[in-house]
């Protein structure tokens, strides 16, 4: 070995010592941070519910075999991302001096939390970690060709030409081009908002027999076809499956009653007046 290298091994050595040095130093004297009393402290590893009201939000999840899920109609997994560490988290909070208070319901005292402990308690009401959405269909706006819909025993079937959007039956008759415009960019990125995997019976879904269908046609020729269950439990989501599939789609409301009513109300074009 090299007097240089030596030298250099040396100085190194001392400097890590003495960071170990004081750095022990430092950890021994106890801080204010460090003297902060625990609103209360549980083994993380014991908790396996979680509630949490937040306003007008309320969300639940429970530890199952298989992880953590919302405490919903479908046991919906969680975003680990989102929901990892969470168990740590509230397994044994400290009181603070600044932001937010905090009481214990078996405890008469009132406690100072930072509010950055309890900002990501309330998010999980506001925002659910549920996982990301599943995109379902991906195509370019101008591309789609074709759409048709089937709903409680009725039928719309609309194709795109060269004048635009019209009713694909004998009277060829025009569409209402602003209300399919508005339906376009959801339709080329079609998502659902999770998927539940391998479901056996679809039955509870609504989907044993499907309430109708939504079919979407590309210029290529890509379709995507889905099959419309019943409401979740709180009437905010829809089931949907493709053809034959074995997982549910949990799908917006919202989206799927803007398809649902191209069928109940079809959206034939406002005539023009006419002039005096």
């Amino acid at each position: 070995m090299s007097f240089r290298l030596t030298i250099a091994l040396a100085m190194i050595l001392l400097v890590l010592g003495g960071f170990v040095y004081f750095a022990a130093q430092r950890g021994s004297e106890p801080t204010e941070r460090d003297e902060r009393p625990f609103i209360y402290k549980v083994n993380p590893d014991a908790i396996v519910g979680i509630k949490v009201e937040y306003q007008d939000h309320e969300v639940g999840f429970v530890l199952t075999e298989e992880g953590w899920v919302c405490d919903d109609a479908e046991d919906t997994p969680v975003d680990t991302q989102r929901f990892g560490g969470m168990a740590y988290l509230l397994s044994g909070p400290k009181a603070d001096r600044t932001q937010r208070f905090i009481h214990r319901q078996d405890d008469p005292q009132v406690f100072m939390v930072h509010s950055s402990w309890t900002d990501v308690l309330t998010r999980l009401a506001t925002e659910p970690p549920y996982p990301p959405p599943v995109l379902l269909y991906a195509t370019a706006q101008e591309d789609i060709v074709s759409i048709n819909v089937t709903y409680r025993r009725q039928e719309v079937r609309l194709a795109r030409t060269e004048e635009g959007w019209v009713f694909d039956d004998p009277s060829g008759a025009p569409a209402d081009q602003e209300r399919l415009a508005s339906l376009l960019p959801l339709l080329a990125e079609l998502k659902a908002k999770r998927s539940m995997e391998n479901v056996t019976d679809m039955a509870t879904y609504g989907l044993a027999q499907p309430q109708g269908t939504v079919t979407i046609v590309d210029k290529d020729g890509l379709s995507l076809v889905l099959e419309l269950g019943g409401l979740s439990p709180g009437g905010t989501e829809q089931y949907a499956r493709v053809p034959d599939g074995t997982d549910v789609l949990v799908m917006d409301i919202a989206l799927t009653q803007a398809l649902t009513r191209l069928a109940t109300e079809p959206p034939h074009a406002t005539p023009e007046p006419v002039a005096p």
